[in-house]
């Protein structure tokens, strides 16, 4: 499973790109958008409206290329 948490203020057509391009390297099952509102993203992945930190996963790896 792959997640990837929305931290944009808005939903930009270079976010879409780029999630859309994920989706089709993982598949749309393997995908989970988090913290996001708009139902836009279901065509390419699983939405949840809260935070990952809100879900438990029993295990995580984090890649932040800000790290």
């Amino acid at each position: 499973m792959f997640v990837i948490e929305h931290l944009e203020p808005k939903l930009f057509k270079w976010c879409l790109l780029e999630y859309a391009h994920i989706s089709s390297f993982v598949g749309k099952k393997n995908l989970l958008f988090t913290n996001v509102k708009s139902a836009v993203l279901k065509k390419f992945g699983r939405v949840e409206p809260i935070s990952v930190k809100q879900l438990l996963f029993d295990n995580a790896c984090i890649i932040d290329p800000e790290a």
